[in-house]
């Protein structure tokens, strides 16, 4: 649970200073008309869902360990007029080249640079290339990335809310 709020705080302290405020209004306009299922803050109306990926260094384990989410993939259920946030917390050697991001709307590569926060549309292609070390991979080299995304059947109630019962 209090990851989970941790995660939810930072991801609207971002929406607050990134977003374009126009946005940052209508999603909180959005979230109090629909009353939408999200997590973690009060604070937060613009993600219904946290990941946090990690994996190792090499290439053959990254890919193992991200499956689709490794290569470039389009995230259909995410809502098509929100934005997710990718935070990057990974730990490198200083000659480990950090992986890039790609964006295929812009067909632009961003480096995931370690403490850096990356903004997109999951329903545009993307997707990221592992890290390469200088050298051999060290162990305590890792691959953190939080995404921060808006599932489109919570955002906007386009599906009924299970709600956990008993039987």
């Amino acid at each position: 649970m209090k990851l989970n709020h941790q995660i939810a705080t930072i991801g609207a302290d971002i929406v607050e200073q990134l977003f374009p405020p126009q946005t940052s209004r209508l999603q909180a306009l959005r979230q109090k008309v629909v009353n939408a299922p999200l997590f973690g803050s009060s604070r937060n109306h613009s993600f219904s869902t946290a990941r946090i990926d990690i994996s190792p260094v090499t290439e053959a384990e990254l890919l193992d360990n991200l499956g689709y989410s490794g290569t470039s993939h389009i995230n259909t259920h995410d809502d098509p007029m929100s934005i997710s946030a990718l935070l990057c917390l990974s730990h490198f050697m200083e000659e480990t080249h950090p992986g890039e991001f790609y964006l295929g709307e812009t067909r632009e590569w961003c480096l995931l640079r370690p403490f850096s926060i990356l903004l997109f549309r999951g329903t545009g292609p993307h997707g990221g290339t592992q890290p390469k070390p200088d050298k051999e991979a060290r162990d305590i080299e890792k691959c953190i990335n939080v995404i921060l995304y808006p599932r489109k059947e919570f955002v906007n109630r386009t599906l009924n809310v299970l709600w956990p019962c008993y039987e």
